[in-house]
């Protein structure tokens, strides 16, 4: 029996051995899945995790998209924002006797603290001397808060005998300054009398355009009179037109 296992014994080691090697790469094959699926399930967790932060940055950004939308909106509220005052003139219907002058609201913020003065410029020409006083050529009215897109007539003007009304429109409110030119050469006829043959307004720090081109590119009305765009930013509009 001895010298069996003696004759056997290097093919029993052999055998061992590779019964060990087997058990080890079986063992070691074992571990190798295991830790491929843990490196999935964490590779997972983390595509999770990555999703989850993606969405949270998202709605973050949005919050503070929506935050910073709200504080522009509540400052545009208190100062103006977008917001212009301008004066309008027309007559009378179916009379020439006075001209009628209105002032609106061009946008969707309130104004506040406006202000109007209107100097006579034919009055000015006809002051003797080289010195010009203010208020003999000129009037200042109260000044007003003005609600979104509002309206309304303050003043008029009798129609001289010979037919010319020129003045001088000059507006302030709180987030503006703005001067306007409105001239009548022959207000006491019909027809183009009707029409001023000047009729300009001009922004601080910004050149003089004529009052129709304000109306259709900055404060665009349909037939009604109705505002057709809410939204259009009349600084960036104005910077076009420097």
């Amino acid at each position: 029996m001895a010298e069996l296992i003696s004759n056997h014994l290097f093919a029993l080691l052999t055998l061992l051995g590779a019964a060990l090697v087997a058990f080890s790469t079986f063992k070691s094959s074992i571990k190798q899945n295991e830790a491929q699926e843990e490196n999935k399930r964490l590779t997972s967790e983390i595509h999770t995790l990555q999703k989850s932060l993606a969405v949270s940055q998202d709605d973050i950004i949005k919050l503070q998209t929506h935050s910073l939308e709200k504080t522009n909106h509540q400052l545009k509220f208190m100062s103006g924002g977008d917001s212009v005052p301008y004066v309008d003139s027309s007559f009378y219907v179916g009379s020439l006797d006075y001209l009628s002058l209105s002032l609106s609201n061009s946008n969707k913020y309130p104004l506040y603290e406006v202000t109007v003065v209107i100097e006579d410029l034919k009055k000015m020409r006809e002051m003797p001397g080289p010195i010009v006083y203010m208020d003999k050529v000129s009037t200042t009215f109260p000044s007003i808060n003005m609600t979104p897109y509002s309206r309304k007539v303050f003043h008029h003007i009798k129609t001289p005998k010979d037919g010319v009304i020129d003045i001088i429109v000059r507006i302030s409110a709180r987030n503006v300054n703005l001067t306007q030119r409105i001239r009548y050469d022959n207000a006491h006829e019909t027809g183009k009398g009707r029409m001023p043959v000047i009729n300009t307004i001009s922004f601080q720090g910004y050149r003089t355009i004529e009052f129709r081109e304000f109306l259709n590119k900055l404060v665009p009305h349909d037939l009604d009179g109705k505002p057709m765009n809410q939204n259009v930013d009349i600084w960036q509009e104005l910077e076009k037109l420097r």
